[in-house]
Order: structure tokens, then C-alpha cells, then sequence
């Protein structure tokens, strides 16, 4: 697994993405969201959040004003035969908001992507 995306707050928290290699071994499918502290330097306290289904992917992470919340963009392939989630310039993809605290989402904005 490779940490791919790290977002920091002003409040001491951290926001990591990890991804594993596909086979053409690009570190292109997600398989996991975590907060944690950070404490005198060291990563502490880590908890997974909800990710989006498969293949889609997180891109863009970074910490709400707010400090409770993550805002990302999820990656949508335009095809089921897609594996990659990383964002290809053409396929959808929503702006989406983490509540850390509870873990609900909320899309902030829909793109309907065209095929390419």
C-alpha cells in the first residue's frame, strides 16, 4: 500500500489515503481513508473512514474550515471496465464532504463527465 494523499489541519489532525498497485503496477486503487492525531510529530489515533465503492477514488483531500469535516473529489470511472480511480480529465466525479464525527457524506457538487 502506498499513502497517496495527506491532508493536515490547523487543529492537529491528519487525513491520509492508501493505495495498492493495480496490474499494470500503478498505485491507482484505493483501498482506504484514515484520520488521525498528530502529537509532538507522530501519527497517532488513526480511524478509517467510509471510501467510495470501487473503483471510484479520492483525490483532491483536504480539511473543511470547519476541522470536523474532509472535503474530496471521488473519481468516477465512465465505465464499469475501468479499474483506475484515478481522475482521467473526462469521467464524472462529485465534491463530496466527510463528516469525520459520523461518517456521512454529502455530495457538494455532481459533474456528469462525457465519455472519451
Amino acid at each position: 500500500m502506498q499513502i497517496i494523499h495527506v491532508a493536515y489541519s490547523s487543529a492537529g489532525k491528519v487525513a491520509l489515503t492508501g493505495y495498492v498497485n493495480d496490474s499494470n503496477d500503478r498505485a491507482d486503487q484505493l483501498v482506504g481513508l484514515w484520520t488521525a492525531d498528530m502529537v509532538r510529530g507522530a501519527i497517532v489515533n488513526p480511524r478509517r473512514m467510509p471510501v467510495p465503492d470501487s473503483p471510484h477514488g479520492v483525490t483532491d483531500l483536504q480539511w473543511a474550515p470547519d476541522g470536523k469535516s474532509l472535503v474530496y473529489r471521488e473519481t468516477i470511472p465512465y465505465s464499469p471496465s475501468v479499474r483506475s480511480a484515478r481522475y482521467d480529465g473526462v469521467s464524472g466525479f462529485r465534491m463530496v464532504r466527510l463528516d469525520v464525527g459520523t461518517g456521512q457524506t454529502e455530495v457538494l457538487f455532481q459533474s456528469e463527465g462525457r465519455q472519451p
